[in-house]
């Protein structure tokens, strides 16, 4: 018998019940307090549990572009800071296959896998000093300070940079019309998200971990944080749309430039963060 972690905010009870049943948890009670819904279930190991987890290199040890093929795209982006412009030159999707190897989509494309490896190497940032991917509280302090904090430094100059862009340039035909209502918000959403996480999931994470008794009694939150970093996906496609790429007309103001270049940045932390957590961190706990 399992104490799972219900959450707070609206979850359909088909959505539950289909977890419940993929994952072989039978919910026994059901109770709620302060908005936060606690279910009692009982579990079987399914083996899903076991999931494999993907092999990243941490900074400092020379890489070659041979060792970049089999890696997998999420990866790239969250060990390779600027991975994601090199993507976008080769017409490389880095949200919705975070989790296909560059090798791998390449080939569906028709792209040169080693050119776009070596385009990598010589990116002046990486690969960036990533923690022991097993040890959960330096994982997590790393999500923290580099994503957490990150997002909530950045977001609201954004939001100030594409309001101005909007007033000054919205005549302009290829003007970021309705960026700054769109980043507004992704800040409200992520912020919302990441006080999740941070009051329930991980200090969960942290105790599970140090009591050395890995179960399933996460597996629903985690569930639940996955279908917000869907919404959060759907949130890039968005930026994508209203900067078209990023990809900026000639001859526009410096303002512009710097709304274009924070908001690349934040996409790519977006897709590193998600991919983390999803591929690394939560796997772990499933």
């Amino acid at each position: 018998m399992l104490h799972g972690i219900g959450w707070q905010g609206k979850i359909l009870k088909e959505k539950v019940w289909n977890f419940c049943r993929n994952w072989n948890l039978t919910i026994v009670n059901v109770t709620s307090c302060a908005g936060i819904t606690l279910l009692m279930v009982d579990w079987q190991p399914s083996g899903k549990e076991n999931r494999m987890q993907p092999d990243l290199r941490n900074a400092g040890t020379p890489v070659t572009p041979d060792d970049l093929l089999n890696q997998t795209i999420g990866a790239l982006v969250a060990c390779f800071p600027g991975a994601t412009l090199v993507f976008r030159n080769h017409h490389i999707g880095f949200c919705c296959h975070a989790g296909q190897t560059l090798d791998e989509l390449a080939n569906k494309k028709d792209i040169n896998a080693h050119l776009v490896a070596e385009e990598l190497c010589k990116l002046p940032k990486g690969p960036i000093n990533l923690p022991d991917l097993h040890d959960t509280d330096a994982f997590i302090n790393f999500i923290l300070d580099r994503y957490h904090q990150v997002h909530r430094d950045e977001l609201p100059e954004l939001i100030v940079l594409a309001r101005k862009v909007e007033a000054v340039h919205g005549d302009h035909p290829e003007a970021p019309v309705g960026l700054a209502d769109e980043l507004c918000a992704i800040a409200e959403n992520l912020d919302l998200h990441m006080k999740k996480e941070e009051a329930v999931l991980f200090p969960a994470m942290r105790e599970m971990r140090r009591n050395g008794a890995i179960s399933a009694a996460l597996a629903l939150p985690i569930h639940c944080m996955r279908e917000e970093h869907d919404d959060h996906a759907e949130a890039v496609h968005r930026l994508h749309k209203l900067t078209n790429n990023c990809q900026l007309p000639q001859g526009v103001c410096g303002s512009w430039r710097a709304l274009y270049s924070g908001t690349g940045k934040l996409i790519e932390d977006l897709v590193a963060h998600m991919y983390l957590e999803n591929a690394i961190l939560f796997p772990q706990f499933e």
